[in-house]
């Protein structure tokens, strides 16, 4: 499935001086593989728990696009 994930992220701002927080948004293609215990779960073609930092409860990813097979 396709999703769109929007986050916080904290950048630094050269013009300021400082660091800015902001809302980044990032296409995220996550994928349902079968194992011999279950499910594993590929965001990117990176295991799911590399982006561990995207997830937040106020702002859940939008499904863009499912396929089921």
């Amino acid at each position: 499935m396709v999703c769109l994930a929007k986050y916080p992220s904290r950048t630094f701002d050269l013009n300021k001086n400082e660091y800015v927080d902001a809302v980044k948004e990032e296409y995220m293609l996550v994928e349902r593989h079968e194992i011999s215990n279950g499910d594993m779960f590929t965001i990117n073609k990176r295991f799911h728990y590399d982006y561990d930092f995207t997830w937040d409860e106020t702002m859940p990813w939008e499904i863009l696009y499912k396929k089921e097979i």
